[in-house]
C-alpha cells in the first residue's frame, strides 16, 4: 500500500494516482489529522457541524447528503497535509477522488453522535409529530422544477440539495448557487466521461465556453468539470424562483406555519418569490416572504 510522500519536491504526475481504489493507510492518516488540527476544527468542522446539527433538528439530516458537506472539510484537510507534508501547494491530488470520498465518509461518521446528541427527547418527538402534520399541508403547494431527467447527470439531487443545504443560510444567493454547483461536479472518472455527451447536448459547453471558463485549459478532465459545474449553475439559475418558493415552504413546515393556498398564488409569490435577484441574501428573501405570510409588516 503507498505511504504518502511528505517530502517530493516536484508535483506529481496523474498517472502516479490510482484513481479508483482507496488507500485505507492514506485515509487513516488523513483523518487522523485532520480530527487533531485545532484551526481546522474551529475554521471548518465545528461550523459544519452546527450546519447539520440545524438539519438533524428540524428532521431534515440526510446521511448521503451529508458526507458532500464533508468533502469540503475533507479537502481542506488534504490540501494542508499537503502543503505541510507534500508538494507544498496545497493540492488534492496527491489523493484518488476515492480515497478523498472515503475521508470524508470517515469524518461524518466519526462527528455524527455529536449532530445527532439530543438533550431534550421530547423535542425531538415534536419535531416528527410535527413534519408529519405539514407534509399534509403546505408541501402540497411546491412548485414543480424545469429539467430534463439526464441519466448521468444528476439535476433533481441538485435542487433538491439546494433547498436543503441553504434553507437556513444567511449567503448570497449568487454565492450559494456557486458552491452548490461545484458540489455536484463528478469526481469519479467514469461517471464524469459518461456524462460528456449529456453536457454537450444540455449547451454547458458552449455556455462555459463563451463564459471563457475554458480559456488557457488543456486537461480535459477539468475541462468536463468546469462544464459540469455550469451545468448545474445555469440548472439552479433557471429554477431559482421554484428553489426559493420551495425553500420558503421547507422553513413555514419547520416553523409550523400554515400557508393559505389562496394567499400564497394571489400574493407572497407574485410579490416576493419571482424574478428573484441573485444578489439577495437567501434569508432575506426568505423571512420578507414568511413576514407577509404570518401578516407582519416587511422589514
Amino acid at each position: 500500500m503507498k505511504k504518502i510522500n511528505r517530502a517530493y519536491n516536484r508535483p506529481v504526475k496523474a498517472a502516479a494516482v490510482d484513481r479508483s481504489q482507496v488507500s485505507r493507510e492514506d485515509v487513516d492518516e488523513l483523518v487522523l489529522t485532520i480530527t487533531n488540527d485545532g484551526d481546522l476544527y474551529r475554521e471548518r468542522i465545528t461550523p459544519a457541524i452546527e450546519n447539520l446539527k440545524r438539519k438533524y433538528k428540524k428532521g431534515k439530516y440526510d446521511r448521503d447528503l451529508a458526507v458532500k458537506l464533508w468533502q469540503y472539510v475533507a479537502d481542506e484537510g488534504v490540501r494542508r497535509y499537503d502543503k505541510e507534508f507534500g508538494s507544498g501547494r496545497g493540492s488534492v491530488a496527491m489523493l484518488s477522488p476515492a480515497t478523498r470520498k472515503a475521508i470524508a465518509e470517515e469524518l461524518r461518521d466519526y462527528y455524527e453522535d455529536e449532530i445527532m446528541y439530543e438533550d431534550d427527547v421530547q423535542a425531538s418527538t415534536r419535531r416528527k409529530g410535527r413534519k408529519t402534520i405539514m407534509a399534509a399541508t403546505n408541501n402540497v403547494l411546491n412548485a414543480e422544477y424545469d429539467f430534463y431527467p439526464y441519466e448521468h447527470l444528476a439535476p433533481e439531487n441538485c435542487l433538491d440539495g439546494f433547498v436543503y443545504n441553504y434553507s437556513d443560510s444567511d449567503a448570497y444567493i449568487g454565492d450559494a448557487i456557486a458552491e452548490q454547483a461545484n458540489s455536484e461536479v463528478d469526481i469519479y472518472y467514469d461517471s464524469l466521461f459518461k456524462s460528456a455527451y449529456e453536457i454537450w447536448e444540455s449547451g454547458a459547453y458552449e455556455e462555459a465556453a463563451v463564459n471563457g471558463l475554458l480559456d488557457g485549459t488543456t486537461d480535459m478532465v477539468r475541462m468536463l468539470q468546469m462544464c459540469q459545474s455550469e451545468y448545474y449553475s445555469i440548472l439552479l439559475y433557471e429554477n431559482l424562483d421554484a428553489l426559493m418558493q420551495n425553500m420558503v415552504l421547507s422553513v413555514c413546515d419547520d416553523r409550523g406555519i400554515d400557508v393559505d393556498p389562496e394567499e400564497w398564488a394571489n400574493v407572497v409569490v407574485p410579490e416576493y418569490l419571482t424574478d428573484i435577484d441573485n444578489n439577495d441574501r437567501i434569508n432575506d428573501v426568505v423571512e420578507r416572504a414568511i413576514n407577509a405570510i404570518s401578516g407582519e409588516e416587511e422589514y
